[in-house]
């Protein structure tokens, strides 16, 4: 609850303020934070909301990509300054090095030694990790301390 609770706040001060991006993103996300409240039908923890959050970056980094490469600059303009917005809520990324320490953790851990141990690894580290590194990042590390 505790990004659920920030975002209604931010987004009284946006419409006081009258920031329609802002007004429009953080309502959006309010949106899918308690769509996701209702389809579960209980409170969310905090992994939860970041994963809805992330959603929503997700999709906005896609929307941007699409109006970029289709030359319309200026709905690309508005999906980048939504990005920016959705990233304040999201925990600090961490960086290569420490996501390297953590797989060569996991690892060591879980025993992994080929590539078909690739699955045993990957879900206890998104675990460790959730919402502070992107999958994609994790799984290249992954695939190259598995010698893939």
């Amino acid at each position: 609850m505790k990004y659920l609770k920030k975002i209604q706040k931010d987004l009284i001060v946006a419409m006081k303020s009258k920031n329609k991006i802002k007004l429009q993103t953080l309502r959006s996300m309010l949106s899918k934070l308690k769509l996701k409240k209702i389809e579960l039908s209980e409170d969310l923890d905090e992994k939860q909301e970041i994963d809805v959050i992330n959603k929503e970056l997700k999709t906005r980094k896609e929307s941007y990509a699409t109006y970029f490469e289709a030359g319309r600059k200026d709905l690309a303009k508005q999906e980048k300054e939504e990005i920016d917005i959705i990233k304040t809520y999201l925990p600090k990324a961490l960086d290569e090095s420490k996501i390297i320490k953590i797989v060569k953790k996991i690892i060591k851990e879980t025993g992994a030694k080929t590539m078909k141990d690739m699955g045993k690894v990957m879900k206890p580290i998104m675990k460790e990790v959730a919402g502070k590194a992107d999958g994609k990042i994790i799984q290249s590390i992954v695939k190259k301390e598995l010698g893939g």
